[in-house]
């Protein structure tokens, strides 16, 4: 029996989408993180990584201090979580396409499928989007706030 290649990112993403859209969430976990911003002002560093079985764990690091949290989630939120990404992830960039100005607010989000990953990235800051036309659809747009939304829940309730 020949060993299966590893999947592209391409193909990982795809899988997901596919899984998630049939409302599966076993076997994927998603990283999302924002880091970035203008040296001399404040710098952020977010995580939050949510796993099949709901369990959100949420860190943050900047200047001034380092937290982190964590929370469970129902199924039925973790599979919209899921699936909202999954429709919006053909708007985000692999490494290869991603060109952002130095000093951008970057948002990564990984994608874990069973055990293969793909990241794929977008610019964070609404108006830095704007800037360097680089506009999400404002279904994307809404999948990472998701995810930045249960980051700020989680670090500051």
């Amino acid at each position: 029996m020949g060993l299966m290649a590893e999947p592209t990112e391409e193909e990982v993403v795809r899988e997901f989408v596919e899984r998630t859209s049939r409302g599966e969430t076993d076997g994927i976990e998603i990283e999302h993180r924002v880091a970035g911003g203008m040296p001399g002002e404040h710098r952020v560093s977010e995580e939050v990584t949510v796993s099949a079985t709901g369990l959100a764990r949420a860190r943050s690091n900047d200047a001034r201090a380092s937290e982190a949290s964590t929370a469970s989630l129902d199924s039925a939120q973790t599979r919209d979580l899921f699936r909202r990404l999954g429709e919006g992830a053909s708007n985000l960039v692999p490494r290869s396409q991603a060109r952002f100005l130095p000093d951008s607010l970057v948002g990564a989000v990984t994608i874990k499928v069973d055990e293969h990953e793909a990241t794929l990235f977008y610019l964070a800051d609404q108006n830095e989007r704007e800037t360097q036309q680089q506009l999400l659809p404002p279904e994307t747009a809404e999948a990472v706030n998701d995810f930045s939304r249960l980051t700020q829940r989680l670090l500051h309730e």
